[in-house]
């Protein structure tokens, strides 16, 4: 089992997000309107 450390975790999960939301964007910004939460 690998430990990882908590920065390490927050910087993997605030890219996860920021990733998510530009996909989220991309998506449905011109369907929708649909702006950035980050």
């Amino acid at each position: 089992m690998k430990i990882v450390s908590l920065g390490q975790a927050l910087r993997i999960l605030l890219s996860l997000t920021r990733d998510y939301s530009v996909l989220e964007v991309r998506t449905h910004a011109g369907h929708h309107g649909v702006r950035p939460l980050l």
